[in-house]
């Protein structure tokens, strides 16, 4: 499986330079205390960082993965919104046919 991705602009947070120009820091995006935040009724640093790329008219952001096991080099693409055409056309290809065509394979 795989997915073709025609979509942009998109921002490059792990450039600190990127960041710097919107006033964040590569740890900014790591803080773990985004949770605690929230359920103190604060916004996250990390919401304020996808405020202002949206802002700046971006369709999505490359960061570092801050998944358990993931290695320097690994990265996610966050897109807000998406669809199969125009300006963040993400399509899925499934040459296998892997994927369920349905969502009965859901049900129990």
């Amino acid at each position: 499986m795989a997915y073709q991705v025609d979509a942009g602009p998109l921002f490059d947070g792990r450039d600190a330079r990127q960041l710097s120009s919107l006033g964040f820091r590569p740890s900014d995006l790591a803080d773990p205390d985004w949770e605690s935040l929230m359920l103190d009724g604060q916004v996250p640093v990390q919401h304020r960082f996808v405020a202002d790329v949206r802002a700046a008219g971006h369709v999505g952001v490359v960061v570092p993965s801050f998944a358990h096991g993931a290695g320097p080099g690994d990265a996610n693409l966050v897109f807000w919104e998406w669809a199969n055409t125009g300006a963040s056309a993400v399509t899925v290809i499934d040459d296998e046919g892997r994927l369920p065509r349905d969502d009965t394979s859901w049900s129990s």
